[in-house]
């Protein structure tokens, strides 16, 4: 995948997630990482998307249904030959453990 298509596809993930209303969030809030082992042997042949949000109200499990299942979407019309695309979705806890150091988000 070339580097252009590589940003359409990160752009496309980002501003779908933005787009589910309960979410609450913008799409410069959502980080695309892609592992390392992307390098290794079998790239492509399974997909597997984990995708962490923090605990919310409006965050029902219909709204994490329904961003799962876009993510998957938008996934497979950028890689459609693998046998596999999956997604998890994490509800994460702040009260758990998190900081932020951001100029644009401070907590």
């Amino acid at each position: 995948m070339t580097e252009e298509k590589l940003g359409k596809f990160t752009d496309r993930l980002m501003e779908k997630t933005a787009a589910i209303k309960e979410l609450e969030i913008k799409s410069t809030q959502v980080s695309v990482f892609f592992p390392p082992d992307m390098m290794k042997k079998g790239l492509g042949s399974e997909i597997i998307i984990e995708a962490e949000i923090f605990i919310k109200p409006e965050r029902t499990e219909e709204v994490r249904n329904r961003l799962a299942i876009e993510l998957v979407k938008i996934t497979r019309e950028f890689f459609p030959e693998p046998s596999l695309v999956e997604c998890f979705i994490k509800p994460f806890n702040p009260k758990n453990g998190f900081s932020i150091s951001d100029r644009y988000f401070e907590r």
